[in-house]
């Protein structure tokens, strides 16, 4: 991954962090703290070359795999789907736009730590 993509990366999740903090509301409160838990391994990623010392290497390489389960953890975030109840009386799915919001608050932060957690 080159700098630019990197820097990218990091300004997306803090922009999703301001605005986590600032506008997710109640049941979805805790998304921001597994966002920041999986960004964690992302940045450590980001600092883990071999061309840095062996000691410091090997530092950032275990707080890696201790936080790596993080990433792919915002995957378990989905069961709070139910808590949306998308479907209508007549069984089909209905046309809410603050539920399609928290959708996408539950599955973007999620799409996106897990493919750049397992791409690094």
């Amino acid at each position: 991954m080159t700098r630019l993509q990197q820097w990218f990366v990091r300004l997306a999740f803090w922009g999703f962090f301001i605005f986590a903090a600032v506008d997710l509301h109640g049941a979805f409160h805790f998304l921001l703290l597994n966002s920041i838990l999986a960004y964690v391994p992302i940045e450590l990623s980001f600092w883990l070359t071999p061309r840095r010392s062996p000691l410091l290497f090997w530092l950032i390489a275990v707080i890696w795999l201790l936080f790596y389960p993080n990433a792919p953890y915002l995957m378990t975030d989905l069961f709070h789907l139910s808590l949306l109840k998308p479907y209508g009386i007549n069984g089909l799915l209905r046309f809410d736009l603050p539920m399609w919001r928290d959708f996408a608050y539950l599955v973007g932060p999620m799409m996106v730590s897990t493919i750049i957690g397992t791409w690094g």
